[in-house]
């Protein structure tokens, strides 16, 4: 594809001129050519929001790519650069004879200019809802997902023959797939395309009216691909159940449709489940995927009591995120926020309680089924005590349950289970403590068989949540009860039951003078939440608790 060369332009650069008003967006006419490969030619119109139906526009949903542009196209007779994807993009939406009206992010909106991204940024919503058609771009493809489409296509437009709803069209048509041509399914490599893990896409999907997937030259209505997709879920389940990421992004997938068929959130914790959903997908700037979920809420009605952070793109991204968390823990009265906090990758100068929502996982939850448990039995926060936390500190009450005495090493991740030599690998690094932990009930107890198998059943089995020997760390505490966390745990942290979590947490003694006895009292780093073996449905919570009289805890 064509590269024009960008050296000596920055005279020709074309600037953007100011909108008219708070409502007003830019479109882009793209000029007609014959030939893929002809020049890319332009011109920026002012239209406003208001009006939206007198200027209909097609509004382009595809990810960047690179950052930053080094294509070469023609606005208004003068160079403006975008990313490859932008231009293959353009090309191949061009149309050979009419000017095509167009909305595209990266040209529409100056990126260079704070104070326009952040007018412009909370129009999306309105952006993609009133655009006459919106096309999901996936890329040039190859045969594969030219034949997916092809089959989507023919699948949806049999649907009337059937009868019934789209999406129940998975129960006919199964019977039909199985006896289909034994050539390997064409879904995954288009499941697999980086569409599906952006933020910003994904809110763009769920407010398009009519959007319609396009690869390469070829297209079909995201209805279709749906239809496709929900006949062939069956099938995904049974041939790639164990694969990691490739059965992972296909449930993304799953979950995009679903968010897009629901017209309403009903509560506002819908929140968390967003991020939780969202954490896979990759974001540009580290706090666009709070103001991409932002404007998803807000045009959804779901904000309610929750007073979501203004998006504001000149903040630092870690006063945004502790924003969140604060008023998410605010408005829920519990500590949820916090089984999506871990040691590692995070954004540098965050408090240790606060999420790096900008992970690819967030936490431990994503793996370890935490919300299933009860181990404070149901419990508020200290809401006085919490309001009164000085900035990037949390007051918190709870109980220190114990120490921790031992730790294994880390259960490496298991990428098929299948393999059988790799799955075995995995379970012996943590062979070593068991046989301790084994011992240690047997000096205590008198007998070891029964603490083994609640050992090996904690290892191996999130109780509820199916089988979890994958990125983990076992370790026992001074009270004898084995335990697991992806968490950094280390030989001398504590184990703290707080009042408003449903799980127990590990924290860290705050260390400022380099020994213990530094410390100062009750002052701690969060390491991350962990399930304890016998204590996860309130064991070790009596009912009379009292939350005023318990403990104060210092999160920095």
């Amino acid at each position: 594809m064509i590269n024009t060369s960008t050296q000596g332009m920055n005279d020709q650069k074309y600037i953007h001129r100011p909108l008219l008003d708070a409502r007003s967006i830019r479109v882009l006419a793209l000029e007609p050519a014959h030939s893929l490969a002809d020049p890319l030619h332009c011109r920026l119109d002012d239209v406003s929001l208001d009006d939206a139906s007198k200027s209909p526009y097609n509004a382009l949903s595809y990810v960047w790519g690179a950052r930053t542009g080094d294509r070469a196209i023609q606005c208004e007779g003068r160079i403006m650069l975008v990313t490859e994807s932008c231009e293959l993009a353009l090309r191949y939406l061009r149309h050979e004879s009419a000017t095509r009206t167009l909305w595209v992010d990266a040209i529409c909106i100056n990126q260079q200019s704070v104070a326009e991204l952040d007018q412009q940024v909370p129009l999306m919503a309105d952006i993609y809802r009133l655009a006459e058609k919106v096309t999901i771009w996936l890329g040039v493809g190859s045969p594969e997902c030219f034949e997916t489409v092809r089959k989507a296509k023919l699948l949806y437009a049999t649907r009337h023959v059937l009868g019934g709803r789209t999406i129940d069209l998975a129960a006919k048509w199964y019977a039909w797939g199985n006896r289909a041509q034994s050539h390997s399914d064409t879904f995954p490599s288009l499941c697999e395309h980086s569409w599906f893990k952006r933020i910003w896409t994904l809110q763009e999907f769920i407010f398009a009216q009519s959007p319609v997937v396009m690869v390469g030259k070829h297209t079909c209505t995201a209805d279709a691909l749906e239809a496709y997709f929900r006949w062939r879920w069956p099938r995904f389940l049974e041939a790639d159940r164990h694969r990691g990421a490739y059965f992972a992004s296909r449930s993304l997938v799953k979950q995009l449709f679903a968010l897009k068929r629901s017209s309403t959130f009903a509560h506002a914790w819908i929140v968390i489940k967003l991020l939780q959903y969202a954490s896979p997908n990759e974001a540009t700037e580290p706090a666009d995927k709070i103001y991409g979920l932002i404007s998803l809420l807000r045009h959804q009605g779901t904000e309610g009591d929750l007073q979501l952070p203004v998006i504001d793109y000149s903040r630092p991204v870690q006063d945004v995120y502790e924003d969140l968390s604060r008023q998410l823990i605010r408005f829920s009265r519990v500590l949820w926020t916090l089984q999506f906090v871990g040691l590692e990758s995070r954004v540098s100068g965050l408090p240790s309680w606060v999420a790096d929502w900008n992970l690819r996982f967030l936490g431990g939850s994503v793996k370890m089924d935490l919300d299933l448990y009860t181990t404070t039995r149901k419990s508020e926060i200290d809401m006085d005590l919490f309001e009164a936390s000085l900035k990037h500190h949390l007051a918190l009450k709870g109980q220190l349950f114990s120490t921790v005495s031992h730790v294994s090493q880390r259960v490496p991740a298991v990428r098929n289970y299948d393999n059988s030599v790799e799955s075995v690998t995995a379970i012996a690094a943590h062979i070593p403590m068991l046989l301790e932990f084994a011992a240690e009930a047997n000096r205590r107890h008198g007998k070891a068989a029964g603490s083994y198998e609640g050992c090996l059943a904690t290892l191996t089995y999130n109780a509820r949540g199916g089988p979890m020997v994958t990125d983990i760390i076992a370790f026992t505490t001074e009270s004898g009860h084995l335990s697991v966390t992806m968490a950094a745990v280390q030989v001398g942290d504590v184990v703290v039951l707080f009042a408003g979590a449903e799980v127990p947490f590990i924290l860290r003694r705050k260390d400022r003078g380099g020994n213990e006895e530094s410390a100062i009292q009750n002052t701690y780093v969060f390491v991350g939440p962990a399930i304890v073996h016998r204590i996860m449905d309130g064991e070790a919570w009596p009912e009379e608790t009292v939350v005023k009289d318990l403990e104060t805890f210092i999160l920095e």
